[in-house]
């Protein structure tokens, strides 16, 4: 069930089962202290898939590539600019 919730949290299958396991094994590590457990597990599973989501991982290029104007013809819009 708990990798079913971290699925229809939009985990995909691999992820949900990893974060899952690991999420059992901290319950297990800290079982003398939780008072409910399977919402402890649901939370902790959902903290870590949030984790997940939100750990950018930057890769370094030796040329940065020239910015892409989205208008098609830039200076159109510095035209604008002045005329307003």
């Amino acid at each position: 069930m708990l990798v079913a919730f971290l699925v229809n949290q939009g985990a995909n299958v691999a992820d949900a089962a990893d974060i899952a396991q690991q999420s059992m094994m901290k319950a297990y590590q800290r079982w003398d202290e939780i008072q409910h457990p399977r919402p402890w597990v649901f939370r902790v599973a959902s903290h870590d898939l949030v984790r997940k989501f939100s750990d950018v991982r930057e890769e370094p290029v030796e040329e940065v590539p020239e910015p892409i104007s989205l208008l098609p013809r830039p200076d159109d819009a510095a035209e604008w600019e002045c005329r307003q």
